[in-house]
């Protein structure tokens, strides 16, 4: 999306929103990503039973990547519509999550539905411990459950930052003329 000159001041305000569009499409591919991951070797636990150690790992660094990764289009998302400040300033990160299920009526779409706000918070805590372990003994149980919310969310998750993004991209569109 090119950025005519006739937007004069509001230049800086459409190629930011441009930007956004473009850096969450990097997340969305991203986060899917992630989340393909830990559904293959999830399939795979259910089926066999079992997994070795380093694929429980593999699965706790990708549920920590994806709730990274989720963390990092929340900012973008956050920066562009003036939220920044308060959602960063929420040193455990919770602030976030009450912000993305927020609306602004034709204008921003909440990105997430309040019904998944509870898994989502406990992958952040889950996000939280694996980045702070100094010792990695993994509950299986845990690991488990949190994989399950992760999958149970990733696909509402990407269809609302796709929303997002798309109806931005619309809005540029027709500015452009």
């Amino acid at each position: 999306m090119a950025v005519s000159p006739e937007f004069g001041a509001d230049a800086d305000v459409f190629a930011g929103l441009a930007a956004m569009v473009v850096g969450l499409e990097g997340d969305r591919a991203a986060l899917q990503n992630r989340a393909h991951e830990v559904q293959a070797l999830s399939e795979r636990w259910k089926q066999e039973g079992t997994l070795t150690r380093a694929e429980l790992v593999l699965i706790a660094v990708n549920l920590h990547a994806w709730y990274t990764g989720l963390e990092v289009a929340f900012d973008r998302t956050a920066g562009v519509f003036a939220l920044q400040s308060e959602a960063t300033a929420d040193v455990n990160r919770s602030g976030v999550l009450a912000k993305i299920q927020m609306q602004v009526r034709h204008l921003v779409p909440a990105l997430v539905t309040p019904e998944l706000a509870p898994r989502l918070h406990e992958l952040r805590k889950f996000q939280h411990a694996f980045r702070q372990a100094y010792d990695l003994d993994l509950d299986l149980l845990n690991l488990r459950a949190h994989a399950d919310d992760l999958l149970a969310v990733c696909t509402s998750v990407h269809a609302g930052l796709g929303g997002l993004a798309e109806q931005v991209a619309q809005a540029l569109e027709s500015l452009e003329g």
